[in-house]
């Protein structure tokens, strides 16, 4: 989890450098309006929902007895932020192709020839490394929680990704991807509702 942490610390900022260099050279105006804020915005919500729901296995196994629930969530949503916007611009800077694609990184990175393409490498080997290794881990974790032993934790955590590989890449971001947001988005507001021991402070309120 330490090796995981760090490579989570040394790919924010290699994120936004990457991403703010490209949006440089970019050759589209960057352009805004307010019908497409609006469909963007529950979208953008979702996709919120999602990553928020998925680093908070890991957060929770990492996160020392004094952290702060809140200040750790205000700061992910804070970095994340800052990587979003970062590779927005990019994209709106490159135009409605790189848009519309499944590996835009890569379209995005063709400016700078074969270094452009290794970048894109790097960029995508550690993001999915890293994201791979926290959801085993919380996976692991959670079903090892529920009274499973290690070993076969880590076989079912294991297994499962290999079955969603098998899937294809098209499928996971069209169609896997939204039921994903959606469902982490309703588990989030549950949890906020029924958030254990929140019916015994009320009840102790007079």
């Amino acid at each position: 989890m330490n090796a995981l942490s760090a490579m989570g610390a040394a790919l924010v900022p290699f994120v936004i450098i990457y991403y703010l260099l490209i949006a440089a050279g970019g050759k589209s105006s960057a352009e805004f309006s307010a019908q497409g804020l609006f469909a963007a915005m529950p979208m953008g919500l979702l996709y919120a929902s999602f990553n928020a729901a998925l680093a908070g296995g890991t957060i929770c196994q990492i996160a020392q007895k004094k952290t702060s629930p809140g200040r750790t969530g205000i700061m992910t949503g804070i970095l994340m932020l800052l990587m979003l916007s970062c590779a927005n611009l990019a994209l709106l800077r490159a135009g409605s192709k790189a848009r519309s694609a499944l590996l835009p990184s890569v379209i995005l990175s063709a400016q700078w020839g074969v270094s452009g393409y290794y970048a894109s490498i790097v960029l995508m080997w550690i993001s999915l490394l890293s994201t791979l290794c926290a959801m085993l881990s919380s996976l692991r974790t959670q079903l090892m929680s529920a009274g499973m032993k290690r070993t076969s934790a880590l076989f079912i955590s294991a297994a499962s990704a290999s079955l969603m590989s098998v899937v294809g890449f098209k499928e996971i971001i069209s169609i896997a991807y939204p039921l994903l947001g959606w469902t982490c988005a309703f588990v989030l507001i549950a949890l906020v509702l029924f958030l254990p021991g929140s019916n015994e402070k009320t009840e102790e309120t007079p």
